[in-house]
């Protein structure tokens, strides 16, 4: 091939290269314009709720979003820009639920829980950010479905929100805000149990609240918050398991460090008036 022509060919490649570059680039601008312009909608957005106009916000946060897909539909596939999506999807999430729109907000932690690799019958994700986030959308998803009268589906989600939190805490054992969390995701298992008339698994579940709020209280010794679940739990699992005098005692005992350190309700002390007479008797 003569080299006048080679020369054309490469010419032309050259021209096309910088062509596909200069349209990504343009694409990259259009997408970050749409990142930004959503931040601002995400800003008017709280302003709108700081008002309490909750419509106002929850349009803007869905604009912002939409914002959000057609930049990643571009190609801006940064992860800050993925999981700032999934952000803001929680947040419209909780801003419906706060709006008394449990059926919508069940749809968008829904998507979210997908997003984060929580689809039906999907194994949990090994990556600590999905699993975090994949926890929030199932903890909206039980609040949701509960409020919207659907206790089945409720009960669903939080069977699964369990298992996430199980996850977490067995990878981070130390992890405080994690042990947190499932103590306080079980309470509602405990409840559902109980009121199912199961009555085995609710005392089963009682004592691994009580477990996990004993490790937060041992590794926050001043903190009243602590103490106080602490407290409950024991009182709550003896009270389940009726005749379990290690039980009792436990609750004693922190009930009158609980005391002391100034940290009582009112409903503190009737529960110590019924654990004294179990443990005097």
């Amino acid at each position: 091939m003569p080299v006048r022509i080679l020369g054309m060919i490469a010419a032309a490649a050259a021209v096309g290269v910088v062509a596909v570059q200069a349209a990504a680039a343009g694409q990259g601008h259009e997408a970050q314009a749409k990142v930004e312009e959503a931040g601002r909608l995400i800003e008017q957005g709280d302003r709108r709720g700081e008002i309490g106009d909750r419509g106002g916000r929850i349009r803007a946060y869905r604009r912002a979003l939409a914002l959000v897909d057609e930049a990643i539909a571009l190609g801006d596939t940064r992860p800050e820009v993925v999981l700032g999506r999934r952000e803001f999807g929680l947040m419209l999430g909780d801003h419906l639920l706060e709006a008394e729109r449990p059926e919508e907000a069940l749809a968008a932690f829904g998507e979210i829980a997908a997003s984060a690799g929580g689809g039906v019958g999907a194994d949990i994700p090994e990556d600590r950010q999905d699993r975090l986030h994949l926890a929030r959308a199932l903890r909206g998803m039980v609040f949701a479905a509960a409020a919207a009268g659907d206790f089945g589906e409720a009960r669903a989600r939080l069977g699964a929100l369990i298992a996430v939190g199980r996850a977490m805490q067995a990878a981070e054992p130390d992890n405080l805000y994690l042990a947190r969390r499932l103590a306080q995701d079980l309470e509602n298992e405990v409840f559902f149990r109980w009121v199912t008339e199961d009555g085995p698994g609710a005392r089963e579940s009682a004592l691994e609240v009580l477990a996990l709020f004993r490790q937060v209280d041992e590794a926050n010794p001043g903190s009243d918050e602590a103490m106080r679940s602490h407290f409950r739990w024991a009182y709550v699992a003896a009270a389940l398991h009726e005749d379990d005098a290690a039980l009792w005692a436990e609750a004693r005992t922190v009930g009158e460090r609980l005391r002391t350190h100034g940290g009582f309700q009112a409903q503190d002390e009737d529960h110590m008036r019924v654990v004294r007479r179990r443990t005097e008797g």
